[in-house]
């Protein structure tokens, strides 16, 4: 059996610094990642995926859509 507490607050998470330059961009910024088409961009554009999805889920003003250029993976704030 299991007390339950009644008035106990939810801490609070400390939201990691991003890498990326996400909260400084404007709707149609967008900021390139330098890399060269092999395994280091599949592996560049996976991180920027996973950041841009907690960035969404922590501010759902935020969206950005990034997709591979020739010489990198880039990022553009679209909403």
């Amino acid at each position: 059996m299991y007390q339950i507490d009644k008035d106990i607050p939810i801490p609070v998470e400390n939201v990691p610094v991003s890498a990326y330059p996400f909260s400084s961009m404007e709707v149609g910024d967008s900021f390139l990642i330098p890399c060269k088409k092999n395994r280091r961009m599949l592996v560049d554009a996976h991180l920027v995926g996973e950041a841009i999805r907690f960035r969404q889920q922590i501010n759902h003003s935020f969206y950005f859509k990034s997709h591979y250029v020739d010489n990198g993976v880039r990022v553009w704030r679209i909403i």
